[in-house]
């Protein structure tokens, strides 16, 4: 329990009084001084008696959509239900936004608490930002009246809604895309079916309908018929955000969050060609893998992105080219690598390297450098690295700004 500015002022006001009021004699002074002194008492053994009644107090949070796209809003509620016998005359609900969020709406409120009363708080946030967002604390400020003095309860209710980045829009997509192998075309055969054309081993987001069962009844081996009018390429998209590119411009158009839209846009552009999508994303010290994105299944990109943690990241880009090694990713048509020159100047260029070129022979590396970053250490160290990789192969394509 805490006494507020308020109970401070009064007190010493009602010190005051007394002292002034021996000095002249006036009994009416006192007796007002005495009065005001009782009222703090009152207000100090109401309060104190709100210690037990937090025993009682139960708190919960709902959300009301756990994802979103960037700049969309969500609704949040609090319920307060008082399971005590104690009437307790006002409480103040605040509920701690997470960072980069924008209430629309206060996230505070003061009601009184009847006795097994349920009291809310009902507020909207807009999400401004991609990337996850960790909601924790709400504080409970339970007080009398007249706000003399506070017993402060904080309940720690962990809950998350994730904002989905803007596809970012630029035209080097469609290079990618032009030299994917997955295509989809409609026809039928004379029987009613898509020709046969051969079988090959089950990767994760095919069709369950095109798998052979009686093939798998005699070898128990999954296997999936292939059409001629049916082939989906496998694309790998590596995305590196070092947790220092969110102190790189101003939110919401860090370095960061660019990078994050521009993988968006990446991702949707192989999946509407007919790809099935395999994404890595480094969150603090582990990276993570997430399988299978495609036309069939497009909400798997939603837990990409929760893992995309505001001024979190890789705490270094080699963490997540090492670990490529460690992750049974496999071969794949073509792998496309999202970074800035931040990022492969905190990486090992053989480490780089050797574990790319284990995903594919076909790689693409968008080389986001916004004007935020640009110096001539940046432009020395390009002039060194492009060349580096083009030596091999690699098509490097330089991004300097984007529209979503």
């Amino acid at each position: 329990m805490r006494i507020t500015l308020d109970g401070v002022c009064l007190i010493v006001a009602s010190i005051i009084l007394i002292l002034y009021s021996l000095r002249i004699s006036s009994l009416e002074i006192l007796s007002i001084s005495l009065l005001l002194l009782l009222i703090a008492w009152k207000s100090y053994r109401e309060v104190k008696g709100y210690g037990d009644v937090s025993k009682h107090i139960e708190v919960s949070r709902k959300i009301s959509r756990p994802y979103v796209e960037e700049r969309d809003h969500v609704e949040v509620s609090i319920e307060v239900r008082n399971n005590s016998d104690r009437y307790i005359q006002r409480v103040e609900i605040e509920d701690i936004i997470p960072t980069l969020a924008r209430p629309v709406e206060s996230p505070v409120t003061g009601v009184s608490l009847p006795p097994r009363y349920i009291a809310d708080l009902s507020y909207t946030l807009e999400l401004t930002s991609p990337g996850r967002y960790d909601f924790s604390t709400v504080f409970l400020r339970l007080e009398d009246p007249l706000g003399i003095f506070v017993e402060e309860i904080a309940a720690y209710i962990p809950g998350s809604a994730v904002a989905i980045p803007k596809p970012a829009a630029f035209r080097e997509t469609l290079e990618i895309a032009s030299r994917s192998p997955g295509t989809w075309m409609r026809g039928k055969s004379f029987g009613g079916l898509y020709d046969f054309y051969g079988m090959r081993d089950y990767q994760y987001g095919d069709d369950a309908r095109k798998i052979m069962w009686s093939v798998y009844a005699r070898t128990g081996k999954l296997l999936v018929r292939e059409d001629l009018s049916e082939s989906r390429g496998r694309v790998v998209i590596i995305i590196d955000i070092p947790a220092v590119a969110w102190e790189l411009g101003v939110p919401p158009r860090s370095v960061a969050e660019d990078l994050a839209r521009i993988s968006r846009g990446v991702i949707e552009t192989m999946v509407r060609n007919y790809n099935v999508v395999d994404a890595v994303i480094c969150e603090k010290y582990v990276a993570r893998i997430i399988r299978g994105i495609w036309s069939g299944d497009r909400e798997t990109i939603y837990t990409l992105y929760s893992n995309l943690k505001h001024y979190s990241g890789c705490e270094s880009s080699y963490i997540l080219y090492n670990s490529l090694k460690y992750i049974d990713i496999g071969p794949a048509h073509m792998a496309i690598l999202v970074t800035s020159p931040l990022g492969l100047a905190y990486s090992d260029p053989e480490e780089l390297v050797e574990t790319m070129s284990m995903i594919s022979k076909n790689i693409y590396v968008l080389l986001y450098n916004p004007p935020s970053i640009d110096s001539t250490y940046t432009r020395n160290f390009l002039e060194e690295t492009i060349p580096m990789l083009t030596s091999m192969g690699w098509r490097v394509i330089a991004i300097q700004g984007i529209t979503s």
